[in-house]
């Protein structure tokens, strides 16, 4: 599977997010993949950004450490928003891909 640079960027702060949470509520890897029925590989793979963890892993491991992807309350998002908005700062302003020319002539 190809993963583009940005996908990888959002996977590896979701990641950090998440082992953060966790070593917060003074969980363990093993604790954390006992919840979700996982072993402790993909804990590690998902808190480094592995692109192959499942999304339904990913967001059920965000909830269960009590990142609310999806909540409806607003002062929860707040908080994580204010979180999130240190780490997109850090990010490049844009994308520039590079123009690679193929050569034909063979």
């Amino acid at each position: 599977m190809i993963t583009s640079t940005a996908t990888k960027t959002v996977l590896s702060l979701l990641g950090q997010l998440v082992k953060t949470a966790r070593q917060q509520r003074g969980m363990s890897q093993k604790e954390l993949g006992q919840r979700l029925d996982a072993s402790r590989q993909t804990i590690i793979a998902l808190e480094k950004g592995d692109a192959q963890v499942s999304i339904g892993t990913v967001f059920e491991a965000a909830h269960i450490v009590g990142i609310p992807l999806l909540s409806d309350d607003k002062e929860k998002l707040n908080q994580w928003q204010a979180i999130l908005s240190g780490f997109t700062s850090l990010l490049p302003k844009r994308i520039h891909s590079k123009k690679v020319e193929i050569d034909n002539d063979f």
